[in-house]
């Protein structure tokens, strides 16, 4: 063997660096660079640095002497284009369980970008879930580098809302991100606020206002309500008897400029019940519906109407009541009893349809025997003239 060539001493490209800018329910904004070139300055100078140019690959001698020792050849880190893939992580597969096949990751998104952008904005995503993002680059010559390492990120947990309260003038919805630890309103213990004050992520701070929406699915009504971002809740009126309705929210976000996914549907139903009379006497009565409560504890409430004697009372009952007894009534007088359900249900519950009609806070009973003292009807929601009931 002969004497060894003077060394060639080479510096490989910097990696390229991939950063989550910012992430939302459906999409994230993912930036890269290629991280700059770091020298020990105690060896090395920059007088002994060597860049490789585009085009010429014929250089000085490895053996020629730099001012302060050899020369280092260093690789041209210019980029002509991009390479991004998007995979959805499978998150039933552990890490130990994934093999070479890719069973652990779906090919989610996949774009060549030219070499004078270093962002992007992934589209399409779901929320809550995991993913992984890997950036190549090429050279002048065509060449394609390494993969970039993975760059890992869980989308926002989905905005969702839920029925909080109904009374006999309004129904409050809230909306909020659920924590996994946390509940909403209407889950099977009881629940809590939907938004949690103090731990919000990058997502929630970004957010400038919110836009709820009621749709009627039995009538005309729809309704588009834009509120600030620090308001979580709103009182819904105005709703019609007989009708389901869907109430959805979305966000804005202005690093996106765009509105959000609406988040998944609730449904409210508002219906009236037939009443079956048990047993009656002088002064009193009871009255028996049927009513099937939902397991899940979604919000619900009854509101049964007694009408007679010129005036109406209303009593609010919870969301089980299967009956009732109406007390301190009078002898041989006669009543009309009439019942409404209002409650948050799982799915479209058809009534029929029509045009929406305001509904009517009040309505007196027409009557010859109606007088100065007379109280007039007042229904939860929406009110109607049982004047035919006396005629």
């Amino acid at each position: 063997w002969g004497v060894w060539s003077s060394p060639l001493y080479v510096r490989t490209v910097e990696p390229i660096q991939v950063a989550l800018d910012l992430v939302g329910e459906e999409y994230a904004h993912v930036s890269w660079q290629r991280l700059p070139m770091v020298l020990p300055e105690d060896r090395i100078s920059a007088d002994m640095v060597v860049m490789v140019s585009a085009g010429n690959r014929q250089y000085k001698n490895a053996s020629d002497q730099g001012p302060d020792g050899n020369l280092l050849f260093c690789g041209d880190p210019t980029v002509t284009e991009y390479h991004v893939k998007i995979f959805e992580i499978n998150p039933n597969v552990s890490p130990d369980e994934a093999d070479d096949s890719g069973s652990d990751r779906r090919l989610q998104y996949e774009v060549f970008i030219a070499n004078n952008q270093t962002y992007l904005r992934i589209p399409s995503l779901q929320p809550n879930t995991p993913y992984e993002v890997r950036v190549c680059a090429c050279n002048r010559w065509g060449e394609w580098g390494a993969w970039s390492n993975a760059l890992q990120f869980t989308t926002a947990m989905p905005t969702e809302i839920s029925i909080v309260e109904i009374t006999r003038e309004f129904v409050r919805v809230a909306w909020g991100k659920r924590k996994k630890k946390d509940r909403l309103p209407g889950d099977m213990d009881g629940g809590g606020p939907t938004h949690v004050d103090g731990d919000e992520d990058e997502y929630d701070r970004n957010i400038v206002k919110y836009q709820l929406k009621v749709v009627g699915k039995d009538d005309d009504y729809s309704s588009e309500i834009t509120l600030d971002h620090a308001v979580h809740q709103y009182c819904i009126a105005g709703l019609n008897i007989n009708c389901c309705y869907t109430i959805q929210v979305r966000s804005f976000i202005p690093d996106d400029d765009d509105w959000g996914q609406w988040c998944s549907p609730i449904y409210l139903a508002i219906r009236s019940v037939s009443v079956q009379l048990l047993e009656t006497s002088q002064d009193w009565m009871r009255v028996c519906w049927k009513n099937t409560q939902a397991k899940d504890l979604r919000e619900k409430k009854l509101f049964i109407t007694r009408i007679g004697q010129s005036k109406s009372v209303t009593v609010t009952l919870q969301g089980d009541t299967i009956e009732y007894v109406f007390r301190d009534l009078s002898p041989a007088e006669h009543y009309s009893v009439h019942l409404l359900c209002i409650e948050q249900v799982p799915n479209y519950l058809p009534f029929g349809g029509g045009q929406h009609v305001l509904p009517q806070a009040e309505s007196n009973i027409n009557n010859s025997r109606q007088d100065s003292s007379a109280t007039a009807i007042s229904l939860p929601v929406v009110s109607m003239d049982y004047a035919s009931f006396f005629t």
